[in-house]
């Protein structure tokens, strides 16, 4: 009896050691951290021509030294690696850019690619920026067109209006705000949560009976997302510490709810590495 228990025993201690490798491995073969990845997810804005030189072609020495204060606080984050939301397929054009940009780091049209991601990853002497974007077509005229035939104007009214109050507050901001600030006020969670509700609270609700023309919208525009989201998974390492994901505010609002789902990642907050 004692010897069956104790085979029994030593047979349940192998399952759990199995299925605790099992567990571990994800993907293709990869290992899963055993420690959690902290990842940063920093949302930026295109800005219009008129606002353009708030992140780059910087003249004002006042906003130069606020850039360098970012930066500067974006390297103490060490990320191992320096995702960016462009292309996939452009890899290769990707690494051409960041190779000529490494020669000289103070090069006067910096975008906010370069001002966040670049300078940080030459600076870190990073090899490369992963490049996570894949190609998507949006559909929106026919979002409209399904709108205007099921009488739901008023819910593109409603959405256009609270997009348009939120683009005239990011640009009231963004000429009122410190640099560091309006980051931090873009990566907040009332402005993720604007970015979300377009979707979420007026889109999806276009169409009728058998006809789910926004939420196919929405599932065009999160498909998207989830494929800048694994091909990150896909270039995380075991000995991966930190990552940095520069990227649109809008991608970010929606990869944050991702990995805050996903147990191997610790999101850390863009307030908390700028002030």
């Amino acid at each position: 009896m004692s010897k069956h228990c104790s085979l029994r025993g030593v047979v349940l201690m192998m399952m759990s050691f199995i299925a605790c490798m099992f567990i571990s491995i994800i993907g293709n073969g990869q290992v899963v951290p055993q420690k959690k990845v902290k990842i940063l997810l920093l949302g930026i804005e295109k800005l219009p021509p008129s606002t353009a030189d708030y992140f780059y072609g910087i003249t004002d020495l006042k906003r130069e030294k606020e850039l360098k204060e970012i930066q500067s606080n974006l390297v103490r984050f060490f990320p191992n690696k320096i995702f960016i939301d462009y292309p996939s397929i452009y890899q290769d054009k990707m690494d051409s850019m960041y190779s000529r940009f490494g020669a000289t780091t103070n090069q006067p049209d910096a975008d906010e690619f370069e001002q966040f991601g670049f300078k940080i990853a030459a600076k870190l002497q990073l090899k490369q920026l992963i490049c996570i974007q894949s190609f998507a077509s949006f559909d929106l005229d026919s979002t409209d067109r399904s709108a205007k035939n099921n009488n739901q104007l008023n819910i593109i009214a409603n959405r256009d209006s609270i997009t348009n109050k939120l683009q005239d507050e990011l640009y009231h901001n963004i000429l009122k705000m410190s640099i560091k600030d309006f980051l931090i006020y873009l990566n907040s969670k009332a402005v993720f949560q604007k970015d979300i509700d377009y979707y979420l609270r007026y889109t999806v609700k276009i169409g009728n009976e058998s006809n789910y023309t926004g939420a196919d919208e929405f599932v065009d525009f999160y498909s998207s997302i989830l494929h800048s989201y694994a091909n990150i998974l896909r270039n995380i390492q075991p000995s991966d510490k930190a990552v940095l994901v520069v990227c649109k505010h809008q991608s970010a609002a929606i990869l944050k709810t991702m990995f805050e789902m996903n147990p191997d990642f610790e999101i850390v907050s863009v307030a908390d590495i700028l002030k």
